[in-house]
């Protein structure tokens, strides 16, 4: 094995668990050449199953405050969701779950799209069916 390869590292489910590891790797210096994959069937990755809901009605039990996907960061997804047009009126005290998953969403487009400074995250739209050994 090639020593000074860029590491590969896989990540197989792109929804809440799937897009915060990406995320977080993808912040590391020491992983700043990686080649990152992330194995996602559904057509939005991001949201995965508990953050598509579509009816607003359905409320996150935790604050906005606390709902950051960056621990140095703690209001961040605060201040996303005082941008979105839902807030209009006013924070909510809870955020609907369609909201949050638009959040995830848009955070991880921004590191499925490379940058001239950073390498992208490659998104396989399909399921992981075996690993190699």
């Amino acid at each position: 094995m090639n020593q000074s390869a860029a590491p590969v590292i896989t990540v197989v489910g792109g929804g809440f668990a799937g897009t915060a590891l990406v995320l977080q790797l993808r912040r590391q210096p020491a992983l700043a050449q990686a080649e990152i994959h992330l194995i996602e069937p559904r057509a939005v990755p991001g949201p995965g199953l508990a953050y598509t809901a579509r009816r607003p009605e359905y409320l996150l039990n935790v604050r906005p405050g606390a709902l950051s996907l960056y621990p140095e960061q703690p209001q961040h997804f605060a201040a996303w969701l005082q941008q979105q047009p839902e807030s209009a009126a006013g924070v909510p005290e809870f955020a609907s779950r369609s909201a949050y998953g638009r959040y995830l969403h848009e955070e991880l487009a921004q590191v499925l799209q490379p940058s001239a400074s950073q390498l992208g995250v490659v998104w396989h739209a399909t399921r992981a069916v075996a690993a190699p050994s």
